[in-house]
């Protein structure tokens, strides 16, 4: 899940309308945890952090959600701290912008014994005010990083 990446997100305004995004990659952390201890407690921590999951794939150690639709906050977290959509008239678009996000993650064992977490968070935003293109927004690291310290956390 590294390298460029292009991905068709379904929108979820019921417009049945699909949006491609273009990724650099998947954020890789390693932990000293086994696989499938990581792979159990994963739904629990997409639950914590306000993701629904809409995929799901034990066999290939897959999870996330590939359309949602979100504005201002996901879960109780506002969106600036996940998101870089630029800003207008002084404060951060992510703010009120109507959100298309997807957010998944991967597992596989690592060299060591361990496991290797990859998470591809991709969004794009428009103004709810008026009609407007999609605009690219960028991740600032933090979504896949809590998703990490959240499974750091259960099995500590």
């Amino acid at each position: 899940m590294s390298g460029q990446v292009d991905q068709t997100v379904h929108l979820a305004d019921g417009s049945g309308g699909v949006l491609r995004v273009r990724s650099d990659g998947a954020k890789v952390s390693t932990l000293n945890y086994p696989l499938e201890r990581v792979w159990r407690v994963l739904p629990s921590v997409f639950d914590s952090l306000g993701i629904p999951l809409t995929d799901l794939d034990p066999a290939q150690h897959s999870l996330g959600n590939s359309g949602m639709k979100v504005h201002k906050q996901l879960g109780k977290t506002s969106l600036v701290k996940f998101l870089d959509c630029g800003s207008g008239q002084g404060f951060p678009s992510a703010e009120t912008y109507d959100i298309q996000m997807s957010v998944r993650t991967h597992v596989e064992p690592s060299a060591d014994g361990g496991a290797s977490v990859s998470t591809l968070v991709e969004a794009a935003g428009r103004p709810m005010a008026f009609a407007g293109e999609y605009v690219r927004c960028s991740t600032k690291g933090e979504l896949e990083s809590r998703i990490v310290d959240g499974v750091k956390a259960q099995l500590h």
